[in-house]
């Protein structure tokens, strides 16, 4: 297996700083509850968009690789085969410039011109 445009796995390195700062950046932008006693937080469970929250940003950085390795172009080489074959070419050439306009051919004892 090879790759038509090798050079977009370049963009592969900059896939974990992408990383970094989109988590940075999500976290700047949480805000804080503030509760006055611990104990009240102690029996709140996590629901599952907080747990899926947290693992979105895994899910963007697998986006992304599949993204650039679509880029990339893999393509399969299984065995090269040459295919011999025989024939003749036909070319067929019409010319149609102004002098083929000239009307100097009579069909049937009509002027006809020479196209």
């Amino acid at each position: 297996m090879h790759f038509a445009s090798p050079w977009f796995l370049l963009l592969l390195f900059f896939l974990p700083l992408a990383g970094y700062l989109t988590k940075r950046y999500e976290f700047s932008l949480r805000g804080a509850f503030r509760f006055s006693n611990f104990r009240l937080m102690k029996d709140i469970k996590p629901s599952l968009g907080v747990k899926a929250e947290s693992k979105i940003i895994y899910l963007r950085m697998m986006a992304i690789f599949l993204l650039i390795l679509a880029v990339m172009r893999p393509q399969s080489v299984t065995e090269e085969t040459k295919v011999y074959t025989e024939g003749i070419d036909i070319v067929l050439a019409v010319d149609t410039s102004g002098s083929m306009r000239a009307m100097d051919f009579e069909i049937g004892s009509k002027r006809v011109d020479r196209l």
